[in-house]
Formats: structure tokens, sequence, C-alpha cells
């Protein structure tokens, strides 16, 4: 017989070798979770006595930080194996329906995933996502997106300026304040029936000598940061 065929048919002969003689596998239903303790009750279909405190993980410590969570839906199918062909310790080989996906990479820093979004939290880092609204907190910093709006740490402080417009207004009363400026700084203007110098006017001319009106610049814009017509 060939080699290769001889070494394969060996190790396959090791594999069945090093399962256990009275390992136990039973199909059942999910009647509860306790999310908690990382455990679920299980109904066996073959009407056996229910199966308590079903583990969900490899460990249940709840000391240990770390590791992959699937939370079953109360009534999923799901797949029981005996630790060890334990009669008494069993775990969750295969899920049917999951309820929730919980990550925890330490234990500061866990991740939850289900039907209803994704949600993280590392620190000072929070994510949380649904269909609704995207949110994204980093400290003091927060940002908040849905279908149709976006808020950068709340919204008491109104919406973003449109620049473009801001400046074709800023042109309009710059043009009005240039004509009074050039008007109060030109010759002067006659009180009407005496032919005396305007009082008023040399009062104004005294305030704005030496003073220009604004300029709009470029630099006032942050193109870094851009929004479009929220109107459109």
């Amino acid at each position: 017989m060939d080699e290769n065929i001889n070494a394969f048919i060996n190790s396959i002969r090791r594999i069945m070798e090093a399962l256990p003689a009275d390992s136990k596998n039973l199909r059942g239903t999910v009647v509860e979770v306790d999310e908690a303790e990382r455990t679920c009750e299980v109904q066996p279909l073959g009407g056996e006595a229910p199966l308590p405190d079903v583990r969900l993980v490899a460990s249940i410590d709840s000391e240990v930080a770390g590791g992959v969570v699937f939370i079953p839906k109360i009534g999923s199918a799901v797949i029981v194996s005996m630790l060890e062909a334990s009669e008494s310790e069993a775990y969750v080989a295969k899920f049917g329906e999951v309820e929730k996906l919980l990550v925890q990479f330490s234990e500061d820093s866990v991740a939850e995933l289900s039907e209803a979004g994704l949600s993280y939290k590392n620190g000072d880092l929070e994510v949380n996502m649904s269909q609704d609204a995207h949110q994204l907190k980093v400290g003091d910093l927060s940002l908040q997106l849905t279908a149709d709006k976006l808020s950068l740490n709340g919204d008491s402080a109104g919406g973003l300026i449109k620049v473009t417009e801001l400046k074709t207004e800023w042109n309009k009363n710059k043009a009005i304040l240039d004509g009074l400026v050039q008007v109060l700084s030109g010759s002067p203007i006659p009180e009407p029936g005496n032919g005396s110098p305007s009082a008023l006017q040399a009062t104004l001319k005294g305030v704005v000598a030496g003073k220009q009106t604004g300029v709009f610049k470029p630099s006032f814009e942050n193109k870094k940061v851009m929004h479009g017509d929220g109107d459109n």
C-alpha cells in the first residue's frame, strides 16, 4: 500500500484512539440563559431532565478576563457535549440561532455584536452603532451620526455656518460700513440753515479715525472639516 495512504490511515487511527470512549453529545433547546455566569439551561430533545449550568465558554471563572462568548437565543437549537465524558459538566458544542456575540479582550476592552448593532469600549473610547444612530466618544469629545444629522459634542451650539453664504452677507454689510466711513472721513458736511460743520459728523469722524472695516479672509475656513448643504 502507498506510504502516504498508510500515514493517513495511521493519523486517523490515532485521532480515533484519542477520543473518549464514552463521549456523549445531546441535541436540545435553550430554555434559559445566564449571561453574567456565561451558562445556559438546555432541554434535551430526548425528554431527559433539563441540563443546568451548561457552559458557553471554556472557562466560567469570573476572574478570567478575555474570551469569545456566543449568547444563544431562547428556544434555539444547540448540541451539547459532556466535558471530558463527565455526566455533570456540559458545554455547548454547536449553536443554532445566536442572540449576541461578546468579545472581551481585557477587563477594560469589550465588544458586543448583535442584530441591534455593535458596541465597543476600551478605556475612554466608546463606539455604539445601530440602525438608527452611530455614536463615537473619546474622552470629552463625542460624535453622533443619524440618518439626517451629525452632532459634535451635542447640538446646543447650533449648526455649522455655511461659509459661502456668510461671506455674501458679510460683504453686503461691509459695503454699507465702507460707505459710511468714507462719508464720515470726507469733507465736512454743513449744517442746514447756518452752514456750520456738522457736529455729528465730527463726533463720528473722531470715533472711526484710524479704524478699518474687516476683511473676510480665506484662512477663516478650515477645509479639513467640510460639510454640504443639509437643505438639499
